[in-house]
């Protein structure tokens, strides 16, 4: 008789007969040929379900339906075991050299037995067979029709897709293998993802399958390569392989049996190594390999969900993408494979992951069927499964990213069961790392942890890559697309400011931003529509004292003073009091010697501007250390030269190791004074800054580190407004003091806030108090893979020590944003690498970790109240009406959308960044130790 084979049965080749005729195989070996070889061979069954961790080995395969050969390869063997065409497991056998060749049928039978026995019975008994006493070495064949256990076909057709990028004879054999079915397809389709060299064509006529259809998908990808072959079929039913894949002859019959429920969507089967003669292919077993085991298992949400806590979140736990079958209108139905998963893209895999657990999770059925059995070629060197491992964990951290930021549904469960997922990744007892014992290279597992951690960047930034460009518009926020003149008056002097200032073409500008200054001090910006209004004293005033006049009346209380500005028009406007060094704002208690150290690399017409402004600085003792971080050219030296000529409070140094944390460590070394000042080459100082440092670090003893504040120079463009609107630190005129004091904690994620405390731009440290913290993360910061984040780190460790950080608007700079959007996307990437890579840096570490984790949930919030803030500061304006966010500035030019995804890449990223530029420095430091011939570190002095 014919055996049918239920789809949702979940007792096929259970470790445990079931009821029937018969009792099971017996479990030992009978006496009679027990003892035939000296040292008998032995079955040897792995924790896991693949018995391949043991070495390279020669592949054998027996069905039981036909005689037990005997195995003539004296090499250790792997015998896939089959009864009708099913497989039942994998025996591991090992021959003494010292023994007669071959391993006798007999033998082979008892390893059987004792492997399989249970298996065997069941197996026997579901067909109505009876179980023989021992298993026959004449085989089962003779026990009925029933020995070919043929499923039922589910009457629909299939197309079989093959993706290939090139030509081999191992894609011959795929395609030859795939046309000698017991079933034969519909459709054969070959989708070449390299149509301009593969050579497939020429292939397909040479090995006389013209009759197979040719698609190119000249767009890299697998995903691309699938969705081009489901977009080219017309059947009901869709089957993808790979071309480094042997089919078995009788895999679709039993792939395409899953399908007779109407409930079933895809269908999956077992895929096992197709050779495994090198370490490196006995290894990627050991990983986990594509085969799934030998029991039948149906999924849903339903009844069939298993005990594990992961389901249906466990990677791989429904099969491999190269043996997988759908249905063509549910593929679809879910918008096909994800572009930005996959090979060919950065995310190298996932793609396979992110579409069976959307099957699942649309209420649909997914099976699998070890019946469907096709034959993988492993990769054959260390290197290449490295890179596999390693390709494969960020497909898996990819998917899982997609999943988080996609499919809210999912993601609070998801989330849930994160420590479930982190313990099945690191537990060594887990069902995943059971084959990873007794000689596991450590080196594969941290591939493998790497390219989890890189996968959220690589996902997003395939995200950026194929996400469509903002459409054009010809309306859109006014605001966003005026130019914008920024400038400042000072309150207790004359106004100077151009009635109406013109931009480079010579054009009106019909915006500007004014800093409103008292007695040196900000105390915030006006925004005045030239439409309206001309920036004459009279009317800069009256809306000075309109907007800022709390802070205004604020400011000369404090001074002893009691008047406002007159607003009223006056033939010549005399200018408020001007307040002498001896009033309260512009008097500071002490003049310490200060250092103020600019690094600077490659960028001398920059760099020339900042000195400028550098030079005018009065303050009484004063030194100033250029770094040159690793030149190309003497352009910077040769400027150096020409533009401080004469004045000794100059100084040129140069760091030969690229980073601009080397780069400041190298100028806090050279500092004379005792405090050290940084900023930046494209920042333009004012003449107050030091002052305005020096009076931050007066209020309060414990102060070791004052910022202030980085107005923007020019907002001239939807780049640098885009900037401006991102950041706290360019508007923001309320001094703050900052400490591990409980009482003052400003949000659940002090003290790690991102910009909180300031930035790199323009900030200063006791010297010694620098010193003492290890001065600047040389792992952190540009010029590094982390390309930032060393300015934020250095706050919280200073936090950590017990000082107090100061933020004082009156020490002013002003900085030049970048001007075009190619260039803010990079910074946006960097500043968003820099600050995970700082987060990450005390998640490693044990005495942070806890509160850090803790404030995650607040920090997801953090990021998504500043993206709407961005987006309302980039398009609001005091006289009109808030704009739509966003929305309204991408219409302006602005595509918001990707310059946020951009910045999230980068975050993504951070962690992965950090620990390549970790390992560097680490690598530097170890290199420097040699060359110095081991002597210690020159501490600070």
């Amino acid at each position: 008789m014919t055996r049918r084979v239920a789809t949702d049965r979940a007792d096929i080749g259970t470790d445990r007969a079931g009821a029937g005729a018969g009792p099971d195989l017996p479990s030992q070996r009978s006496p009679e040929w027990s003892g035939q070889r000296a040292s008998p061979p032995v079955a040897r069954r792995d924790r896991s379900w693949s018995p391949f961790a043991d070495g390279p080995a020669a592949l054998h395969e027996v069905e039981l339906s036909g005689p037990i050969p005997v195995l003539t390869d004296e090499r250790p063997g792997r015998v896939l075991v089959r009864l009708h065409g099913r497989p039942l497991g994998v025996v591991a056998v090992s021959s003494d050299p010292a023994g007669p060749a071959g391993l006798p049928a007999r033998q082979l039978a008892g390893l059987i037995e004792d492997a399989l026995g249970a298996r065997i019975s069941a197996h026997l008994r579901a067909d109505g067979l009876t179980v023989p006493p021992v298993l026959p070495l004449g085989g089962l064949g003779g026990l009925g029709e029933s020995d070919v256990c043929r499923p039922v076909s589910p009457g629909q057709s299939a197309t079989v897709v093959v993706t290939t990028c090139r030509a081999s004879a191992a894609l011959t054999r795929t395609l030859a293998g795939i046309t000698a079915q017991t079933v034969r397809p519909a459709d054969i389709v070959v989708v070449d993802n390299r149509p301009r060299d593969s050579g497939v064509p020429a292939l397909l006529r040479r090995a006389g399958l013209a009759d197979i259809r040719y698609v190119a998908e000249p767009a890299a990808g697998l995903s691309r390569a699938r969705n081009a072959g489901l977009a080219a079929i017309s059947t009901p039913l869709v089957v993808f392989t790979d071309d480094d894949i042997e089919v078995d002859r009788r895999w679709l019959e039993f792939l395409l049996a899953g399908f007779v429920d109407p409930r079933v969507a895809c269908a999956t089967g077992l895929i096992m190594p197709l050779a495994l003669d090198t370490d490196a292919q006995v290894l990627f077993e050991r990983f986990g390999g594509f085969g799934k085991g030998f029991e039948h298992h149906r999924f849903d949400l339903r009844e069939h969900r298993g005990d594990d806590l992961l389901y249906p979140f466990a990677a791989g736990v429904f099969g491999s993408g190269a043996n997988s079958a759908f249905r063509a209108d549910v593929l679809r139905a879910l918008g096909g494979f994800d572009i930005r998963l996959g090979a060919g893209t950065r995310a190298r895999g996932g793609e396979d992951l992110d579409m069976h657990l959307s099957v699942v999770m649309a209420g649909h059925a997914l099976v699998y069927e070890p019946a469907a059995l096709v034959r993988h070629a492993h990769r054959r060197s260390q290197a290449q499964l490295r890179r596999q491992v390693h390709g494969y964990g960020i497909g898996l951290g990819a998917m899982v990213t997609k999943r988080l930021l996609t499919r809210p549904r999912e993601r609070r469960e998801l989330l849930r069961r994160a420590p479930h997922g982190l313990r099945h990744m690191v537990d060594p007892n887990s069902p995943k790392n059971l084959g990873k014992q007794h000689g596991y290279p450590r080196s594969l597992s941290a591939a493998e942890l790497a390219g989890i951690v890189r996968g959220p960047g690589a996902y997003l930034a395939n995200a950026l890559l194929d996400r469509p460009a903002p459409a054009a518009t010809t309306g859109g926020s006014a605001s966003a697309n005026r130019l914008i003149w920024c400038g400042e008056v000072e309150l207790a002097a004359p106004t100077v400011i151009p009635p109406e200032p013109l931009d480079a073409a010579g054009e009106p500008y019909r915006e500007a931003r004014v800093l409103i200054r008292l007695h040196g001090t900000p105390l915030g910006f006006l925004h005045v529509d030239l439409d309206e209004d001309v920036l004459d004293d009279v009317t800069v005033r009256a809306l000075a004292a309109g907007q800022l006049g709390d802070a205004i009346r604020a400011h000369l209380d404090a001074d002893g003073l009691a008047q406002l500005p007159d607003p009223a028009p006056a033939p010549a406007p005399a200018p408020a009091p001007l307040i002498t060094v001896g009033h309260a704002c512009r008097r500071t208690v002490s003049t310490p010697a200060v250092s103020v150290v600019v690094c600077t690399r490659d960028r001398p017409t920059q760099l020339a501007t900042s000195l400028v402004s550098l030079r005018a600085l009065d303050w009484p003792r004063l030194d100033v250390v250029i770094v040159d971080n690793a030149p190309t050219d003497r352009a910077t030296r040769t400027m150096f030269a020409t533009h401080t000529a004469g004045d000794p409070r100059f100084r040129y140094v140069v760091e030969p190791r690229p980073g601009l944390s080397r780069a400041r460590n190298a100028g806090l070394s050279a500092a004379s004074g005792e405090i050290v000042a940084f900023t930046d080459d494209d920042v333009t100082v004012d003449a107050g800054w030091i002052r305005g440092l020096v009076r931050g670090f007066e209020r309060r003893p414990d102060v070791a580190c004052v910022t202030g504040l980085v107005a923007a120079a020019t907002l001239d463009s939807p780049a640098e407004r885009y900037f401006d609107a991102r950041v706290s630190w360019a508007t923001s005129c309320r001094p703050a003091l900052f400490d591990l004091d409980r009482s003052r904690r400003p949000g659940p994620l002090y003290p790690y806030s991102a910009g909180a405390f300031g930035t790199g731009a323009n900030m200063a440290f006791r010297r010694d108090a620098l010193r003492g913290v290890g001065g600047f993360d040389e792992a952190l910061g540009a010029g590094t893979a982390s390309a930032g984040g060393e300015d934020l780190d250095v706050f919280v460790r200073l936090l950590l020590a017990g000082h107090a950080v100061a933020y004082e608007p009156a020490a002013l700079v002003w900085h030049s944003h970048r001007a075009d959007l190619d260039a803010l996307r990079r910074q946006l990437f960097g500043y968003g690498t820099g600050l995970t890579s700082f987060l990450f840096k005390y998640l490693l570490d044990p005495a942070t970790a806890p509160g850090l984790l803790v404030a995650i949930p607040a920090g997801v919030g953090h990021l998504r109240a500043s993206r709407r803030r961005t987006g309302r500061r980039v398009t609001d304006t005091p006289w009109r009406p808030p704009a739509a966010g966003h929305h309204a500035a991408a219409s302006a030019g602005l595509p918001m959308g990707r310059l946020w995804f951009h910045e999230l890449a980068g975050m993504a990223a951070g962690p992965a960044c950090y620990l390549r530029s970790r390992h560097r420095a680490a690598h530097d430091r170890s290199t420097e130790r040699r060359s110095t011939d081991d002597q210690p570190v020159t501490p600070w002095t």
